[in-house]
């Protein structure tokens, strides 16, 4: 009995309104993301946050990190396309022959999307994957 006395009170408080109300935004804030966790707009402010901020909490960590993964793994998509286009065993539609450069670096390919997201801020609400995949062909297409 004595818990549940406590914990009407607490609830009563005028800092439980605060805190209510700091949980409230948090939720929103948190929504509003999580709808829209995969567009360029979420994605292209956490692949660009400074080594300092990308440690100030789990969040950024997180989302920095699956930038990266992102980032990466279309690069990895278009250099297995060029590679099995180069054996012979398929024939790449225009867009996926793309020819990304030997020694160009992760963060050489992360600045060529956010250099094409920054050209065309209509596009930023589309989905990470596709402005990184369109970016990255722009950047090096196949030569003829």
């Amino acid at each position: 009995m004595k818990r549940l006395v406590l914990v009407v009170t607490l609830l009563s408080s005028p800092a439980s309104v605060l805190i209510g109300a700091l949980v409230a935004a948090t939720i929103t804030t948190a929504n509003e993301v999580e709808s829209d966790k995969d567009s360029g707009n979420v994605m292209l402010r956490y692949c660009n946050l400074p080594k300092e901020e990308v440690f100030a909490n789990s969040g950024n960590v997180f989302l920095y990190g699956r930038c990266t993964g992102i980032v990466e793994a279309a690069g990895y998509i278009f250099k297995m396309l060029k590679l099995e286009q180069d054996r012979g065993d398929v024939k790449l539609d225009s867009f996926w022959c793309t020819d990304i450069p030997d020694g160009v670096t992760l963060q050489q390919i992360t600045n060529v999307i956010t250099n094409w997201a920054t050209a065309h801020p209509e596009e930023t609400h589309e989905p990470f994957l596709g402005i990184a995949m369109v970016a990255i062909h722009e950047a090096w297409p196949c030569k003829p």
